[in-house]
């Protein structure tokens, strides 16, 4: 599955971007200029890593815009069939 910048960061990270913004990075002026001075970094609220067994096997994403909710249906649908 080919992923995007934000799908990356959510799986390296272990939670989901939207999380990291609300809960660390927004709160942290020196730490948000030292990573948003690097055009490699994106920090939207919409990649949500796949976990298996709490496991990160992949992430998804979806428009910073409106998608954010649609990326966690398909996390909960996920974790829902894995569960059994």
């Amino acid at each position: 599955m080919a992923q995007s910048a934000r799908a990356t960061a959510s799986a390296g990270l272990g939670i989901s971007t939207e999380m990291f913004l609300e809960k660390g990075l927004t709160k942290d002026e020196v730490f948000w200029r030292a990573l948003s001075n690097n055009p490699g970094n994106i920090f939207a609220p919409d990649g949500i890593p796949l976990k298996v067994d709490r496991a990160i096997i992949d992430a998804i994403d979806g428009h910073y815009e409106n998608d954010a909710k649609a990326a966690q249906a398909v996390v909960d649908t996920f974790d829902a069939l894995m569960s059994g």
